[in-house]
């Protein structure tokens, strides 16, 4: 057994014992000048041989040989990150070295002291320490000490921004280092990294990317691991400040796992720093708040105080977001202290920044000018152009809305003029800088602030072009971008740039030309990710028991988990289990879908990078999507933009958009519509009593409706088709709010709208086009399917709560003469995957779930297990109709872009060309009942959605409300 295997001290004693030759002198020497090259590969046998030659040196005497051991046992704290430690042993090998005059190896000493102080934020006695030890190398003459020297010299300046004198620092270790690679290829690694990270906050990325690519590539080369994890981590930064998000993600978090191997605990918590700044800035707040505390946790572990105050600023920008203002500003004023105490300038001027940002959201107007004002001026001064760029945008914003504020109040034109100019000027003179520089995220928001300044001076053409300067770096910037949560998440406070020109084109609608261009912004507007996805060329990517990856297997294992936590939910639910112990088993499955979702979205493969760089999937033309239309058929794209709501209407042979009126008063009674619903769950007895009062208020909120959204266009919708007899068929694009409404309820004081047309859904029209020439492009496997042998799956999990489900299921089968039906815990997982791809109609009857607080687990119970959104995705359903009709399987949460978040966007990414949903929860037996009908009518032929129509109409005549006939909806092909 080795010394490097000893692990405790009554070990190393017994055995030095046991071997008297290592009594010596030279040992030692040998021992310690081991340290540093143990510390890179293996922390713990660093220290054990560090503590083994202090054992030795101590027992000797030998003042030389103890001074030796101690400064490998500093080292090898070092290298646990154990600073405070390693400076206390430094401290003591120095004085017996300055005792015994060995200027050399006083030198050396407070070289290696340099790095732990300056992680310790004691940078006065690390300059002194360097003076030093230069003094003591140049005057024996050692260029190599020197040169290692300045790499740390360098270092201190750049912890206090002193950019240029720390560059040169670099440099001039560099200019020796290069000529005697093999000599220290360490040195000259680290010497490379170090310039490269000077280059990125410098703007010059293309010299950076060369330089870090240069340095791992060396460091790969001469099996020096750490180095290359760091490489990769600043590889990936890189990525992130070109806005190559995904990429970022990915490689940060495969850097953490490189770091964390060989135990660099520095750079796993620079990975959790960096991390949270890019879901900042993709707007993933509650995952940004996460990786900051991580960072600071770690940070703090390692007593690096400067590093613990940037992830505190972090965590500060993040509470802000979730509108904790006071909090944030707390957190920034901490962050501030610690920097003002490490004698840095330049982050408090940033920190001033953001309360700035954080008051101007509070409307603090006054108080945020006067702090912008000044952080700008030390931005400028201290050269750090990027913030200073994002603060004259802040500044514009403030003379912005002064001017807004001075417009509405009616003073005088000139008083306005000068606050337009004052916009202006921050906004242009942060777009010339910008136009040396590769940040297009900000380029994009300066573009977008430009055209909202002129167009709120009148100044509609110089508005327009701003706008479509910043639409083009949005769509490029989204191509970047490859998962989808983080598509979504970006698009959050940016699709102002699509109203903005939606709302200029409309100013000028007269124009031949001007209703085409409002449908191709509203259709880059509206499920925009969606719409990716649907087209890419390749589907997303599933994971199946074929694949073995070390992620797939973590995920396959997460699910598990959650099925087991969902079912000990239920269970605890039907037997009244103590509140206490339901929201132990809520909270472990909430626990495994944050992991889980983490895992998803910090994985970025091969497939998933389905659109080359600058070729985003285009959606479609007014042209392309009449391809797809019927002659009766018409499409109701609605869109919200700046507080109005509109509709575009689409035929073969029309296009016209129609203002329809505030925002607000549809969204109020939209609201008040919801309410009435909800009073059908009170009870059959209270349903009973206030039968016809029930029905008359919900009418009169369906009749206000209709003459907000159907009144204004009834005469247009029915002109291109008139004569066309009973087949007319309304596909409705709804937008925001009008995703909870049904539109086939809506009420003229006589008929539903149900009763004059066959109604279906789509989240755009582009969607809607892509989805019948997704599926006229399946030929042989659409005849297949729709062939006398095709067959159909059902599947169905009664229980006391569901008791029609059986009923329901024994009706469709009835219908579907040639389907595979499968009830209770027959009905699996597994079924759905294996006889989903064949099936032409599948059926699912069971509980739905709806999960506003994380629609991605919105789902179906199934016989083992539950079906969620995020299953969906992972699953190939290419059947000509899904129907689930449990409870509120058709509800969303709209997130940014309108964004539809629920069952449907899952089953359109499985491949189905139309499934039936619910709005609200349905009333068990009515649903059974509507699913007789519609079976019964589809069998008779006629397609689905007069199937549908019909069967709606057979329910009202023996349930008038449309509580119990109105929730069932068609998405997809219709």
């Amino acid at each position: 057994m080795g010394i490097t295997a000893l692990s405790s001290e009554q070990q190393r004693a017994e055995f030095i014992e046991q071997h008297p030759e290592l009594m010596q002198p030279a040992v030692v020497s040998n021992l310690a000048a081991s340290v540093p090259q143990l510390a890179k590969s293996d922390r713990g046998k660093a220290l054990a041989v560090a503590e083994a030659a202090v054992m030795i040196a101590d027992r000797l005497g030998d003042v030389e040989s103890i001074a030796q051991s101690l400064r490998a046992k500093a080292n090898a704290h070092y290298a646990f990150g154990q600073n405070k430690t390693a400076l206390e042993h430094h401290a003591k090998a120095l004085r017996l070295f300055r005792s015994l005059g060995h200027d050399e190896q006083v030198a050396r000493t407070l070289s290696s002291s340099i790095q732990p102080l300056i992680l310790q934020s004691r940078y006065r006695q690390a300059f002194a320490a360097a003076r030093e030890a230069r003094k003591i190398f140049t005057k024996q003459g050692n260029q190599w000490r020197v040169a290692r020297l300045d790499l740390n010299l360098g270092n201190i300046l750049d912890r206090q921004d002193r950019l240029p004198q720390a560059l040169r620092c670099y440099e001039h270790a560099y200019q020796y280092l290069s000529t005697h690679a093999e000599e220290d290829p360490e040195g000259l690694a680290v010497a490379l990294h170090n310039m490269a990270v000077l280059y990125v906050r410098r703007n010059d990325f293309r010299a950076a990317e060369t330089t870090y690519k240069k340095a791992r590539g060396f460091a790969l080369a001469h099996d020096m691991p750490v180095l290359v994890g760091q490489a990769d981590y600043n590889i990936a930064w890189l990525h992130y400040l070109r806005g190559d998000y995904s990429l970022a993600i990915s490689m940060l978090c495969a850097a953490r796992e490189t770091c964390r191997s060989t135990g660099d605990e520095y750079h796993v918590a620079l990975c959790h720093l960096d991390l949270s700044e890019i879901y900042l800035e993709l707007k993933l707040i509650a995952e940004a708040a996460e990786a900051a505390e991580q960072a600071s946790a770690s940070f703090g572990d390692l007593g690096m105080r400067y590093e613990k105050a940037k992830s505190i600023t972090n965590l500060a920008v993040a509470t802000s977001q979730q509108g904790n203002a006071a909090g944030a500003l707390e957190l920034f004023l901490h962050a501030r202290r610690i920097f003002m105490q490490e004698k840095n300038k330049v982050l408090p001027a940033i920190i001033d920044l953001y309360r700035a940002a954080v008051l101007f959201d509070e409307r603090r107007d006054a108080e945020a000018r006067q702090l912008g004002v000044a952080a700008l001026h030390a931005l400028q001064r201290f050269k750090l152009t990027n913030k200073a760029v994002v603060c004259r945008l802040l500044l514009a914003r403030l003379e912005l809305r002064r001017q807004n504020v001075r417009q509405n109040s009616g003073l005088r034109k000139h008083s306005r003029q000068k606050h337009f100019h004052a916009a202006q000027q921050q906004c242009a003179s942060a777009l010339k800088t910008l136009a040396s520089s590769e940040l297009p995220v900000l380029s994009c928001q300066a573009y977008a602030l430009q055209g909202q300044i002129q167009a709120a001076a009148g100044h509609d053409r110089r508005a327009y072009e701003a706008y479509e300067r910043a639409r083009t770096y949005l769509d490029s910037l989204r191509n970047r971008i490859h998962a989808e949560e983080l598509k979504i998440s970006f698009m959050k406070d940016r699709v102002e740039i699509y109203e903005g020109l939606v709302a200029l084109c409309m100013k000028s609608a007269s124009r031949a030309n001007a209703s085409a261009e409002i449908f191709r912004y509203i259709e880059q507007a509206k499920s925009r990710t969606l719409f990716d996805f649907l087209s890419a060329s390749q589907p997303p990517s599933s994971l199946g028991p074929q694949d073995q990856t070390e992620h797939a297997r973590k995920i396959r294992e997460l699910r598990e988990e959650l099925n087991w936590f969902f079912h000990m939910t239920e269970m605890a639910q039907l037997k009244q289990a103590p509140r206490q112990e339901l929201s132990a088993f809520r909270a472990e499955a909430r626990r495994r879908e944050r992991e889980l979702l983490k895992l998803s979205r910090e994985h970025v493969s091969s497939a998933d990078d389905r659109q080359p760089a600058g070729q985003l999937a285009s959606t479609f033309t007014v042209d392309q999507v009449r391809q797809s239309l019927s002659a009766d058929a018409v499409i109701l794209e609605y869109f919200q933009v700046q507080g109005q709501m509109v509709v575009l209407l689409l035929t073969a042979d029309r296009l016209q958009m129609i203002p329809l009126g505030d925002l607000s008063r549809i969204s109020t009674v939209v609201d008040l519509l919801q309410l009435q619903l909800s009073k059908l769950r009170l009870g059959s007895e209270y349903v009973k009593s206030f039968a016809s009062i029930l029905l008359n208020a919900t009418q009169s909120h369906l009749r206000e409706l209709y003459k907000l959204l159907i009144e204004p266009i009834l005469k247009l919708i029915l002109n291109p088709i008139r004569g066309a007899g009973t087949g007319r068929h309304l596909i409705v694009a709804p937008h925001g709010i009008l995703h909870q409404l049904p539109f086939q309820a809506l009420y003229d004081g006589n008929r539903y709208l149900i009763d004059e047309f066959t109604v279906s859904y789509a989240p755009s029209a582009s969607i809607y086009a892509l989805c019948q020439s997704r599926f006229e492009s399946h030929g042989s496997e659409s005849r297949l399917r729709e062939s006398p042998d095709s067959k159909s799956l059902i599947l169905g999990i009664p229980d006391p709560s569901v008791p029609y489900v059986q009923e329901e299921v024994e009706a469709i089968a009835m219908c579907l003469p040639n389907s595979d039906v499968f009830l209770g815990q027959s009905a699996t997982a597994d079924r759905l995957r294996q006889q989903g791809p064949r099936s032409r109609f599948i059926h699912i009857a069971t509980h739905g779930h709806f999960r506003r607080d994380n629609p991605m687990f919105s789902g179906i119970k199934l016989g083992d297990s539950y079906l969620s959104l995020y299953d969906l995705y992972q699953l190939k359903l290419p059947a000509e109709l899904v129907a689930l009709s449990g409870c509120s399987t058709g509800l969303h949460v709209v997130a940014a872009g309108d964004e539809l978040l629920g069952l449907a966007r899952g089953l359109l990414h499985a491949g189905a060309e139309t499934s039936m949903l619910t709005l609200w929860d349905v009333q068990d037996q009515s649903s059974a009942q509507l699913m007789k009908f519609f079976y019964t009518n589809l069998a008779r032929g006629g397609g689905k959605a007069l199937a549908l129509q019909q069967a709606m109409q057979q329910l009202k005549s023996e349930l008038p409300h449309p509580y119990y006939w109105a929730p069932f909806i068609l998405v997809g092909k219709g």
